[in-house]
């Protein structure tokens, strides 16, 4: 997220200090004052300056008033609120995970069978030649199954992270949680090919507990990483159902599974922890210890030319430079928090009205926008549109996954589908893009049940289609496989 932005942080900085680009020393601001200092650089007119120098003015008085709303909001001011008392060694998984990415960096997975595990099932049309590499993987790599099934029998994950070190916080084994995730789906396919449906299913609600391990960081990226593991184990459910078809106790059991297991991952609880990463000595409080200096290696690698490398550390700077440095730093974080805040005590709300917070709080801006306190505090904000409808996505895939049960046991009993959903289920599912029931019609032997999706729009599409993107449908019979395209598998875990 950081790195994109470097152009734009830059700016900012040339917006707000003299020193030249090229390593000239820094100069004191001129005697207008900082306002008057903006419009030498002739990027605000006389308004836009007054209000922008009043804002970073105002920076350490806004700083204050901001942080005392984050804790009547019961957001976390610190770092040290994300530490949490280590679980019994015994109902650790961390461990488990830790020894799986040793492991796959000693001996990584074939990448020929590892990439076909992303292809078995119904959707793609595989030979028989390469489900067997898939089978001769899971079984000559009992090193690797042993852990995976080791791991998701343990309730609690906790790796102890060091939230001290903010966004440098390095997290090596998400790539293991998406692994682990991963072969198990393949495992319960092969069961369910098989014929083997009960084992197949109790093998694949596993994932569910994978799931909430890599959620347990509370962080943005661990309920991101949390969902993609859910989605995985939602994925090979439906597959369960695909092959088993009208089968009342296969579909019942998937049925009862989603239910048992329903997704307790929490956005603001994700979001407040990234605000308490912000909050960390290695991040914003690095930026006032060390400059502008720091902000630009912060943003990355600087491009050709930018000029990034000569950008000043803070002891370069002159004591008039200095108070207006600290005072933005101060006014960033203002107004970052408060961007967080909005979001975060507004999250209740019905998923267009979050949706339009969203763009209003984070704008997609096609040029930088010319207040370099939003210019920076844009930096820390995730783009929080995207922060959304990871997690509505997931509840509609989920909520069609259980009618399509329901739908496929009434075929089972009846020998029939019903005409209306409501028949399969006297409380069909809520969409949580429209707050409306899920959608349902008949196609020929067969049906479709389906979200309106984030637009409201979609209408189940077209008969013998999968979804693609954002659509989220159950259609049955499934549609014609295809080959998969090639891919690159996903490196082995550091």
């Amino acid at each position: 997220m950081i790195k994109s932005y470097t152009a734009l942080l830059l700016a900012a900085i040339a917006a707000l200090l003299t020193v030249a680009a090229t390593g000239q020393p820094a100069q004191k601001p001129p005697p207008a004052g900082l306002p008057g200092f903006l419009r030498q650089l002739g990027r605000f007119s006389s308004a836009e300056a007054k209000t922008i120098a009043r804002q970073i003015e105002n920076g350490p008085r806004d700083l204050k008033r901001e942080l005392a709303a984050c804790r009547r909001a019961g957001i976390p001011g610190s770092w040290r609120q994300l530490r949490t008392s280590p679980p019994p060694a015994a109902q650790n998984a961390a461990p488990l995970y830790q020894r799986l990415t040793q492991l796959l960096k000693e001996r990584p997975l074939d990448q020929k069978a590892y990439s076909l595990t992303y292809s078995i099932g119904t959707r793609y049309a595989l030979t028989e030649e390469e489900i067997g590499t898939v089978r001769r993987l899971l079984a000559e790599r009992r090193d690797v199954m042993d852990l995976v099934h080791q791991a998701a029998a343990r309730p609690r994950c906790d790796f102890q992270r060091d939230w001290s070190k903010g966004w440098s916080v390095i997290f090596p084994n998400y790539s293991s949680l998406r692994l682990t995730a991963l072969l198990l789906r393949a495992e319960s396919y092969l069961l369910a090919k098989d014929g083997r449906y009960r084992e197949a299913v109790a093998n694949q609600v596993r994932g569910f507990r994978i799931a909430e391990h890599a959620a347990s960081d509370p962080i943005l990226m661990g309920y991101l990483t949390g969902l993609e593991c859910r989605a995985v184990t939602r994925s090979g459910l439906e597959e369960i159902l695909y092959l088993a078809g009208p089968n009342a106790e296969v579909a019942e059991s998937v049925r009862r599974a989603i239910l048992a297991h329903p997704s307790r991952f929490d956005l603001r609880r994700a979001l407040a922890g990234d605000v308490a990463l912000a909050l960390a000595p290695s991040t914003v409080d690095l930026l006032r210890r060390e400059g502008p200096k720091a902000l630009a290696e912060l943003a990355g690698p600087p491009a050709a030319g930018s000029g990034s490398n000569s950008l000043p550390a803070l002891r370069d700077l002159s004591p008039g430079e200095k108070r207006i440095w600290l005072q933005l730093v101060d006014a960033c974080e203002a107004d970052y928090l408060r961007r967080m805040r909005l979001f975060i005590i507004n999250l209740g709300k019905p998923a267009a009205k979050r949706a339009a917070l969203a763009k209003r709080l984070y704008p997609v801006c096609e040029k930088p926008p010319h207040n370099p306190v939003h210019s920076l505090s844009i930096l820390l904000v995730p783009v929080l549109e995207r922060t959304i409808l990871p997690g509505d996505r997931t509840r509609a895939r989920e909520r069609v996954l259980i009618a399509a049960g329901s739908l496929l046991a009434y075929k089972a009993r009846h020998g029939t589908f019903p005409a209306r959903l409501a028949q399969a289920l006297p409380r069909p599912p809520t969409d949580p893009f429209s707050g409306q029931p899920l959608q349902y019609r008949r196609e020929g032997k067969g049906f479709v049940v389906y979200s309106v999706g984030p637009e409201g729009k979609f209408n189940g599409g077209q008969p013998g289609a999968w979804p693609v993107g954002d659509q989220t449908f159950f259609r049955y019979p499934a549609p014609p496989p295809r080959r998969p395209e090639p891919q690159t598998p996903l490196p082995p875990p550091p």
